[in-house]
Parts: C-alpha cells; structure tokens; sequence
C-alpha cells in the first residue's frame, strides 16, 4: 500500500518542498491506524492539528526540550505556536514557565513576538502570565517603538485589561508627543486610543490617555500636525473623543487642520 511506502520516509518527504503535500493529506485523510504512525515519526504544525491528544503532549514534550531553539527559527516558531494552541495548557506548564524573565527579548524578535503573544492568549497560569505582563510593562517604551515589540504592546493594549493599560499609560506620561510622530509608537497610541474610548472597561484608561494627549497637543499641535505619524494619531484622537472634547479639540486645531486637507 502508499502508505507502507511513504511511512519510513516520512521525515525526508515532509521537508521536500513537493512531497510534504501528499504528507500532510496522509495526515488529514489517512487511516487512523497509519496516521498515528506517520504522525509518530513527524513533528510540525500540521501534525499538531491532526493528532490525537496522547501524540500532542509527546510531541509538545520533545519541543520543549529545545524550545528556545524553535522560537528562533523560521519554522520551528510556528510548530511552537500550534503547540501552545493545540495541547491543554496543564499538560505544557513547563513550556509556559521557559518564557519566564524573556519577555523582552522574545518579544524584540521577529519570530519570539509572535510567540510571546500566544503565550499571552493561551497560558492559564496567574503567576507566569503576572510575570511575563510584569516585564511588558516595565519596558513598554523600548517595546512601543520597536518594529516587533509594538505588535506585543497593541496585544496587551487590546486583551490585557483595565489595570494593565492604565499602568503603561503612566510610564508613557510625558512621551505620547514623541510616540505619536514615531512610526511604531504611533501605531500603539492609536490602539489605546481605540480600544480606550469604544470598551468600557477601559474607561478610566482611556480619559488618562485622553487628557493627556490632549493637554500635550496644547503646547505640540504643530509638531504632530506636521509629521505624517502624528496626523494620523490626530485624526483618531477627533474620531475616538466624546462631542465635548472633540469640540475643544476641534477649536485648537481648526486652522492648521484645513490647511492639512
């Protein structure tokens, strides 16, 4: 049978850059006698998503014995990611607490970013997730203006709750001015100003981010209005702001605003 003949080779096929398609059609549609074989002599993405729960927590075991070395690689991230979304977090304590104290620099990287937020979405934790939102708040501005790093800050800004947000704001007091004219902080300002003003669970967050860009755009308008990432924080600030505000916003900015259109 085909999969007598593919079974041994099951490695070499799935790194070929033809023969990994009839792989992982084997892994989708094959007996489940077969599958479980082929899946037993495979690590991966897809044979995450296709295996039973026993073959995930083995091949989630064998990941974690060389996770950092995954994370960092261009493939080897993306077997990480299926495995905090496909296996129990109980059965993966171990991977979850590895992230512990790296934070930072996972989240400075192009492929340790993308995991460090599944790792915020998936882990169930309190201790290691406290941790790891500890980190990211202590170093929210070297993250926010970061090209990677600011995809994690508008993660938490976005899933982290009222009292996370509130505590990033409070070590952005004083720089939204600069934030806001630089091309990834712009980014991170828009995301508090969106999710601050619309969920109002984010109230208290968002009348601090509110007022405070609002009493800076006094002395700076014309230094945001100016930079092309300003203009854009500008515009969302009219968009996300209560009539009231808009209107003493509106009154400051008036001018220089038509001779922007």
């Amino acid at each position: 049978m085909v999969y007598e003949e593919i079974v041994p080779h099951a490695h070499m096929l799935a790194i070929d850059v033809f023969a990994n398609y009839a792989v992982q059609k084997l892994l989708g549609y094959g007996p489940t006698f077969y599958r479980r074989e082929l899946i037993g002599k495979l690590t991966g993405s897809v044979a995450f998503e296709v295996s039973d729960m026993d073959q995930r927590i083995e091949m989630a075991n064998d990941v974690g014995r060389n996770l950092m070395q995954c994370v960092y690689d261009q493939n080897g991230n993306h077997v990480v990611q299926k495995c905090l979304q496909c296996v129990p977090p109980k059965y993966i304590k171990l991977i979850h607490a590895s992230f512990y104290g790296k934070a930072m620099v996972l989240s400075t990287h192009p492929y340790g970013c993308r995991v460090i937020q599944r790792v915020l979405g998936w882990c169930d934790d309190p201790e290691i997730l406290k941790g790891l939102m500890s980190e990211i708040v202590e170093g929210v501005l070297e993250l926010a203006i970061d090209q990677f790093g600011n995809y994690v800050i508008q993660y938490v800004v976005e899933h982290g709750g009222e009292s996370v947000l509130a505590m990033m704001v409070m070590r952005l007091k004083g720089l939204m001015v600069m934030m806001s004219c630089q091309k990834y902080g712009s980014n991170v300002i828009e995301k508090c100003l969106t999710f601050g003003s619309i969920h109002d669970r984010l109230t208290m967050a968002a009348e601090w981010v509110v007022d405070l860009i609002v009493t800076v755009v006094n002395r700076n308008f014309f230094r945001l209005i100016h930079n092309i990432h300003g203009r854009h924080v500008l515009a969302r600030l009219q968009i996300m702001l209560a009539a009231r505000e808009r209107r003493r916003l509106l009154a400051l900015l008036t001018p220089p605003l038509y001779y922007m259109g």
